[in-house]
Parts: C-alpha cells; structure tokens; sequence
C-alpha cells in the first residue's frame, strides 16, 4: 500500500521524490509539485509562505546549523537556553517534512 502524497496546489497526486516541494504555510507544513511551485508559490508572502523549500539545499543547511546551534546550546544551558528551544522550530519542521511526506514516497519509489 502507497501512501498518497497529495499537491496542496492542483490537488494531483505527486508520485516521485523529485517532483516533491515542501515549505511551510501558516505554521504547516504543506506538499506541491515542483512545478506547482515554482510556477505560482515560490517567493510567496514572508509569514505565511517562507519562500524556501524544507526539503531543499537551503532547508537542509539550515536543518544542520539548527542541530549545531542545538549542540552548543546544551552545552552552557545557562546562558543560551532560549537558543535550544529556538533551534527546535527548524529541526522539527524539517523531520516532519521527511517523515511525513519525503519518507513514504522513497520507500514506495523502489
């Protein structure tokens, strides 16, 4: 059984790794096809669409300068704590976006 990922734009059925975009909308997460988004999506308005995709180039560095803020936050508490929690936006947007929508397509793609 195959999960359905489903463009929040055309309402189609994306049925490859490569045809998924994923950004945020209004704090959620939201699947496209590629052309979907580039067409009428990318570089929406600031807040309610962020313009990068999660599961792009720039979502990825991003996902990883989080993990690194996230590491030496712990590290002195003390002082950054507000950092830790900060850096939790962009890390759980970024594995919701996997496991949700990247995670099924891959499996199902072999």
């Amino acid at each position: 059984m195959c999960k359905k990922v489903i463009c929040e734009k055309c309402n189609g059925r994306i049925e490859t790794i490569e045809d998924l975009v994923t950004d945020v909308i209004v704090l959620s997460v939201k699947p496209y096809h590629e052309k979907c988004y580039m067409r009428d999506l990318k570089g929406g308005p600031g807040f309610f669409l962020s313009g990068r995709p999660l599961n792009g180039w720039a979502g990825n560095i991003g996902f990883i300068v989080a993990i690194l803020i996230a590491m030496i936050s712990l590290v002195s508490y003390k002082k950054l704590a507000f950092l830790f929690f900060f850096s939790l936006i962009p890390i759980a947007y970024r594995l919701y976006s996997y496991f949700v929508y990247e995670y099924p397509l891959k499996k199902f793609d072999r």
